[in-house]
């Protein structure tokens, strides 16, 4: 059954947020799009996964905030600030230049300012993610039972009707000449 569910889960400073949807489908085919920091979480969330569907197409899409690294940090390399300092002032002296270097001209070169990279907390980050896959995966069970309840009754309306009126269904048949 086709369905769609999403969750959210907050610990400490992590919020994960978590789509999914199904498709029809034969098998179990489970597609898991999710950040970097996220990608050894991947069998894991597969076999949560399992433990509610058996068939279908599910997509997984896994979005992270983590309110510690809403503050990018930064780093300067200065071995390359200064050799740039330096090239730069070479350049004005060498060509008698009367302009003055300023900072603008060392935030021109590249990589003199980096970002720097933090270490993931992946118990922290697990601790967010695992609970709200398992929530928004019996959301999405919930959704596909609920639709092939809906199914069900459409059909059986439809087999009751057709039942209902199969006599004069048989009848008006009778009178369609043949082709």
């Amino acid at each position: 059954m086709t369905a769609f569910s999403q969750g959210s889960q907050t610990v400490g400073t992590i919020t994960a947020d978590i789509t999914m949807r199904s498709y029809n489908s034969r098998y179990l085919d489970t597609v898991i799009h999710c950040p970097e920091s996220c990608m050894a979480f991947e069998e894991e969330i597969k076999k949560i996964i399992a433990g509610s569907h058996s068939r279908g197409r599910v997509e997984v899409r896994v979005s992270i905030l983590d309110e510690t690294k809403d503050a990018e940090l930064f780093e300067v390399d200065e071995a390359r600030a200064a050799s740039y300092l330096a090239a730069l002032k070479k350049v004005n002296n060498n060509f008698a230049l009367e302009d003055t270097i300023n900072i603008s001209h060392l935030l021109s070169a590249r990589n003199i300012i980096i970002a720097s990279k933090q270490e993931q907390d992946t118990e922290a980050l697990w601790a967010a993610v695992c609970p709200c896959v398992e929530q928004t995966s019996r959301e999405l069970d919930k959704m596909r039972i609920l639709e092939g309840e809906n199914l069900y009754k459409d059909l059986s309306q439809r087999i009751n009707f057709i039942e209902t009126h199969l006599e004069s269904i048989e009848t008006e048949a009778r009178s369609i000449p043949p082709m």
